[in-house]
């Protein structure tokens, strides 16, 4: 009967360890892409924009412990533009305070079980049901996964552990919302892709009406990076046009262009002075990817 107990108790922690998430949601090294398209049928011209979100840097609000929130709206992603605070609690609860707001409000609950109710609040409050909790294998991790229903019956959502919402990163409880709605398009971790939404072949949109800008999930290698005496820039994937890359400095001026000969190309150290780029490699007009580099 002892034995028996031990086993029992055994297997009770290691379920309740598996339980609790194990990947934060709240880290310097992540960004996310999130895409905002007007809803079918609405008065031309139709839109879809992409937003980026990261966070980066602490600050104290109301004796709370709080992580600035940054968006940025360009593909280079060039410049970034403080837009609120975001906290985690011991139960695994998510806040999100508007910079322009005084209270914070409850975006996420990564303790929530299967028929639990959480009532999220935002620019409106919302509440979801719990549905059903797995997991889904994503960049050969298993994670946990919420599945959750509008208590109103007009739209469902998933929620990814250490990712956050497949409507986006501060638009967990908008997949009810009419009007327009939120998507993630794409998720990184210390500048490598690690999630990218399978319903769409890009990271960056930005259409209005018939013009467009859009950049693809494709892999970009630099080597050595940082630059210290000759670096070759390799890419795959797929595009349709002849690629070129553009280099800018971190005020944004446009400092070199290149084309990609047999997909790769070559950067010299000494045309450049030390510090951190931006880059940009387009195909045609439109622009598939975008990166750093850093010259010693």
């Amino acid at each position: 009967m002892k034995h028996l107990f031990t086993i029992s108790a055994a297997i009770f922690y290691l379920t309740s360890v598996m339980a609790q998430p194990t990947q934060t949601l709240i880290d310097e090294n992540k960004l996310w892409s999130t895409l905002w398209q007007s809803a079918s049928g609405s008065p031309p011209p139709q839109q879809l924009t992409t937003t980026f979100i990261k966070f980066m840097g602490d600050t104290l609000i109301e004796e709370e412990h709080y992580m600035k929130v940054y968006e940025s709206t360009d593909s280079v992603r060039v410049s970034f533009y403080l837009i609120g605070f975001i906290r985690e609690d011991a139960d695994h609860k998510i806040y999100y305070r508007d910079k322009n707001e005084e209270v914070s409000g409850l975006i996420y609950d990564f303790g929530a079980e299967v028929n639990d109710t959480i009532q999220l609040r935002g620019n409106a409050t919302v509440n979801l049901v719990v549905d059903l909790v797995d997991s889904v294998l994503i960049n050969d991790k298993y994670l946990r996964r919420w599945h959750l229903l509008d208590e109103s019956g007009y739209g469902s959502e998933q929620w990814i552990e250490g990712i956050g919402s497949l409507c986006g990163i501060l638009a967990s409880g908008t997949a009810g919302f009419v009007g327009g709605h939120y998507e993630l398009l794409c998720y990184f971790e210390q500048e490598d892709l690690v999630y990218s939404n399978p319903e769409y072949e890009a990271c960056y949109y930005n259409i209005v009406g018939t013009e467009s800008h859009i950049e693809a999930p494709l892999k970009v290698q630099i080597w050595p990076n940082p630059i210290i005496s000759t670096s070759i820039i390799s890419i795959e994937g797929i595009w349709e046009h002849n690629l070129s890359m553009e280099v800018y400095a971190l005020e944004g001026i446009k400092v070199r262009t290149y084309e990609f000969v047999n997909n790769q190309l070559l950067i010299y150290r000494n045309d450049y002075t030390p510090g951190m780029y931006l880059y940009r490699v387009k195909s045609g007009d439109a622009v598939v990817h975008a990166g750093k580099f850093i010259v010693h």
